[in-house]
């Protein structure tokens, strides 16, 4: 069974620019109604965690929470979007070597 989010000390591992305790708030933000908030936070993570195809202390530890499919929480004002495609298969290989 996956480890739940709050249950990892996010601030003591590191991502591209330093602590990544700021992981479950984009994580979150994938899941937005707006799109434009989701796009960002899907790019921002990525950045993060696997930032110019450098692996970090947070990576494996995030890989578990990426590769759960996500459905955007539709706003009362608008329809849901279309699904997000997944990640492309060469970066969750890359991330399945690296070791915490």
């Amino acid at each position: 069974m996956t480890t739940g989010i709050d249950e990892i000390d996010w601030g003591s591992l590191q991502d591209a620019y330093g602590p990544a305790d700021g992981f479950p708030r984009l994580l979150a933000a994938v899941t937005a109604p707006d799109p434009g908030v989701r796009e960002e936070a899907v790019h921002e993570l990525f950045g993060t965690v696997h930032h110019q195809g450098t692996l970090y202390s947070s990576t494996p530890h995030a890989v578990p929470f990426l590769a759960r499919p996500r459905r955007p929480t539709p706003s009362r004002s608008s329809p849901a979007p279309p699904p997000t495609p997944p990640p492309r298969r060469g970066n969750a290989r890359a991330w399945s070597t690296c070791s915490p």
